[in-house]
């Protein structure tokens, strides 16, 4: 990333830590700030706390107590300049809930997340 360059940031939510962190280890060696929670609920209650501007919401589709979808929906209609990248080891269902949206199926590979990333927040 160039030094100029304004660092953008991400916010990561996935109930599976071990998915949050692995998220989170490749968008900072991106040079991404990344922020994280563990649902939908979490996730809102951190953004209303926020000065800043999130570039993109990283979200798992199946969560307790708000499930991604409903999570980008609010905040697409709070923050529309928002991009959101669904993420899910459900294929079937949140394809169904999600089409015409971006969607990157679990398991996946850091260079399958980095492309996904960097086309959003282009």
């Amino acid at each position: 990333m160039h030094p100029a360059a304004e660092k953008k940031t991400v916010l990561v939510v996935d109930d599976e830590p071990n998915v949050r962190s692995f998220v989170r280890t490749v968008l900072l060696h991106q040079g991404y700030e990344v922020l994280e929670a563990e649902d939908g609920v979490a996730a809102y209650e951190l953004l209303r706390r926020l000065s800043g501007e999130i570039q993109l919401l990283v979200t798992d589709v199946q969560m307790p107590r708000m499930d991604g979808i409903t999570l980008g929906q609010k905040l697409k209609t709070e923050y529309p300049n928002i991009e959101v990248l669904y993420i899910s080891g459900f294929v079937s269902q949140p394809h169904t809930q999600i089409s015409g949206r971006r969607f990157l199926p679990k398991p996946f590979r850091s260079g399958a997340l980095i492309r996904c990333v960097q086309d959003l927040c282009a």
